[in-house]
């Protein structure tokens, strides 16, 4: 069935009514639906709508809503990452990614090496793209969350914040390091685990010791130097797995 990702807000007496014209395009040029058809809907919170398209022209489209399911995400989707920024194309593609493995939340994040620096007004552009390319990958592989995905943040203001996760990993090659199997048991238990993860280059020391003074527990993803977003896929699919996912 196709699928869809809405707004709470387009859901009106059991119908599902939308009218942003770049859904209503991709609907009928894309997904070429038209009155009659079934149709799959995912909001916000991952609560499902299913019903049969009421009405379709170019100002809107109505779905008569036949069944919901509540929110059903999976308790290892409380899994989320604070990427540093590297080149567009390549944070694209793990927003694109990461949202297929279940992420939670995307808090971009700019550390001491961190080469890529968006102008405020670049960034504000950036979260945009990045809310679609997570929409668009959660209509792709049926998937039932959709991602909050934060304004770039510096280090510092993230290390004030990890007080709130029940399990903070940071995968770095700065020894000491511990193994997952030290961490499994927290990874599991946590209400939700954030993953902290460096640019190329690795996070300094300096930031290391910041993040283990707040809770942070600096793991090991193997000997081999891996790219920032090849690293933030492991480690997700990781503590994923530890969750029960």
């Amino acid at each position: 069935m196709r699928r869809i990702v809405i707004s709470r807000s387009a859901l009106e007496n059991e119908r599902v009514i939308l009218r942003d014209p770049g859904l209503l395009h991709h609907l009928r040029r894309v997904l070429r639906v038209n009155q009659g058809d079934a149709l799959e809907c995912v909001d916000e919170q991952g609560r499902i709508y299913r019903g049969t398209i009421l009405k379709s022209d170019s100002h809107q489209l109505i779905l008569g809503v036949a069944a919901q399911e509540p929110g059903r995400a999976a308790r290892g989707s409380a899994v989320s990452l604070a990427a540093a920024l590297v080149k567009t194309a390549r944070y694209e593609w793990l927003v694109e990614k990461a949202t297929e493995l279940g992420m939670a939340a995307l808090l971009p994040l700019i550390t001491q090496r961190t080469t890529v620096r968006p102008a405020p007004e670049r960034a504000q552009h950036q979260v945009a793209r990045w809310r679609r390319i997570a929409q668009a990958a959660v209509q792709q592989c049926g998937g039932v969350l959709v991602p909050r995905i934060e304004p770039p943040q510096s280090f510092e203001a993230l290390a004030r914040q990890l007080g709130r996760y029940g399990a903070v990993l940071m995968p770095t090659l700065i020894t000491p390091v511990m193994p997952w199997s030290e961490v499994a048991s927290q990874v599991a238990a946590a209400k939700d685990v954030l993953i902290m993860i460096g640019p190329e280059g690795d996070f300094t020391e300096a930031e290391v010791r910041a993040a283990v003074s707040q809770g942070a527990r600096p793991i090991s993803l193997g000997p081999e130097v891996l790219r920032s977003e090849t690293a933030a896929l492991n480690a997700l699919s990781i503590a994923r797995y530890l969750r029960g996912a």
